[in-house]
């Protein structure tokens, strides 16, 4: 849990007292996204060693890309996974073991966005349910409010 200050709870309070109209947002959203590497931190104690935390790290990345770009990321990582062999004798991957930056775009159809066209059966839909049901629960507490001012 984020820790407030008495300062910064002033602060806060003076700019909403200075500005009547402007709303109080909720940082509902803010404190999700820091949620799993808050509730990682731990667990990233007993990865096993320095190489697993990287491996851990990229895995979380991967997956983190996949959802932020509305694909399911079981479905994406298991293609991904069955399909990288094959370019293994790629320009792609002579560039990687060279030690060279990546420069080549046969790889660029296996990226999460490009994939979801190939594969649009495998939307990420999760993330679009519990916005919708938050904006539900975010409409239903405001009428509640309407309706307990106008008693």
């Amino acid at each position: 849990m984020p820790t407030l200050t008495f300062v910064g709870f002033v602060k806060t309070n003076a700019i909403h007292c200075a500005y009547p109209l402007l709303p109080i947002s909720e940082n509902n959203a803010a404190e999700r996204l820091v949620k799993f590497p808050a509730i990682g931190r731990k667990n990233y104690l007993f990865v096993g060693n320095e190489r697993a935390g990287r491996n851990a790290a990229n895995f979380y990345s991967l997956v983190t890309s996949a959802k932020l770009n509305g694909v399911e990321p079981f479905a994406w990582l298991k293609d991904l996974i069955e399909r990288l062999p094959y370019y293994r004798k790629g320009e792609a991957f002579s560039q990687s073991a060279a030690g060279r930056s990546v420069a080549s775009e046969e790889l660029d159809g296996l990226l999460p966005d490009r994939w979801l066209l190939t594969h649009p059966d495998c939307k990420w839909e999760i993330d679009a349910i519990r916005r919708e049901e938050r904006r539900r629960k975010e409409l239903r507490k405001r009428q509640l409010r309407n309706q307990k001012k106008s008693k």
